[in-house]
């Protein structure tokens, strides 16, 4: 991965702070702090933020994306977003464990409410209907749901069943309208049951509720090469990181998969901490290869001092 010598903590923070840099900008931070979303990010981030705003009845949108492409980065940042902004009124709920049941969704997103313990799941639904409905009538509120995990059929049937409750709002001149109690954003990879009706022909309803579906591409190489300056930038340094040609040579062994990448520059960057040297280059990337997500892990992520929860970033 590396063949220069690892430096202590304390020589590799003076490290950094000599480099002008506040922070690795290339670590991701549970606050986001260096994401800045690329072209298909930033297209899912603003229509989840509009039908937040509009609360349509078509209230899902779908983005669906391979491996360490940044989907859960997105989804903490509109989680933050939505609960940091009241005139959004939304209460945002976000899902990310690995593995979904009925049970445990009604049970998780009661919980986050804050509604009262109930054993019963048909009767906690019927608690979380009566919520909702008041928090819309009296305060204009809904609830926004992202469920960053693989999900079953039958759990997607009790989000679908969900995802139909509105409410009628009248208004002064003109007829009521109609607007969803709850909106959705589902996250996952191309292999999601969500991705495509065809998979579960019987799910007609998820078409009829979809708001917006996107799949991501791969991003370009300008934009990641302006990714990474961007970042470095944020980090407090204004001069160039990176030679040219260490920029193109991450870009190329990554694959133009922005998470690949970000485990790169952030190897890269301590390589570069453990030499004398003010700009990382070529010599700084001998060693390193790119890490690859294993099959076998649903997750498919890393997060650095992470190992036993792995979560996508990048």
């Amino acid at each position: 991965m590396s063949t220069n010598q690892a430096v202590s903590p304390v020589q590799y923070h003076k490290r950094l702070q000599r480099l002008g840099l506040t922070d690795n900008p290339f670590v991701p931070y549970a606050d986001g702090r260096y994401f800045f979303p690329l072209a298909d990010q930033a297209i899912s981030y603003n229509s989840a933020l509009t039908l937040v705003v509009e609360k349509p009845l078509k209230n899902i949108n779908i983005v669906v994306a391979d491996p360490l492409m940044g989907k859960t980065q997105l989804a903490r940042r509109l989680y933050d977003r939505v609960n940091a902004d009241d005139s959004l009124r939304a209460t945002c709920v976000l899902i990310s464990v690995r593995t979904i049941t009925p049970a445990n969704l009604v049970k998780t997103i009661s919980s986050a409410l804050g509604l009262p313990h109930i054993s019963n799941n048909a009767e906690r639904m019927n608690a979380l209907h009566d919520h909702l409905v008041h928090q819309m009538r009296e305060y204009g509120r809904s609830l926004f749901l992202i469920v960053d995990s693989e999900i079953n059929l039958d759990s997607m049937n009790v989000l679908l069943e969900i995802g139909n409750w509105h409410l009628e709002i009248p208004r002064s001149r003109g007829k009521p309208i109609n607007k969803s109690l709850v909106q959705f954003l589902l996250v996952g990879r191309r292999t999601s049951p969500f991705q495509t009706e065809r998979m579960f022909p019987q799910l007609d309803t998820l078409t009829i509720q979809t708001n917006n579906s996107r799949t991501w591409g791969t991003p370009s190489i300008l934009e990641l090469a302006n990714l990474l300056q961007k970042q470095v930038k944020a980090a407090g340094r204004e001069t160039p990181l990176f030679t040219e040609g260490a920029i193109d040579m991450l870009i190329d062994t990554s694959g133009q998969i922005p998470g690949k990448l970000m485990q790169l520059a952030d190897l890269a960057l301590r390589n570069l901490t453990a030499s004398s040297d003010p700009v990382i280059s070529e010599k700084h990337l001998k060693g390193i290869v790119a890490l690859d997500s294993s099959p076998d892990d649903q997750r498919g992520d890393y997060e650095p001092d992470m190992a036993e929860e792995l979560v996508e970033e990048y």
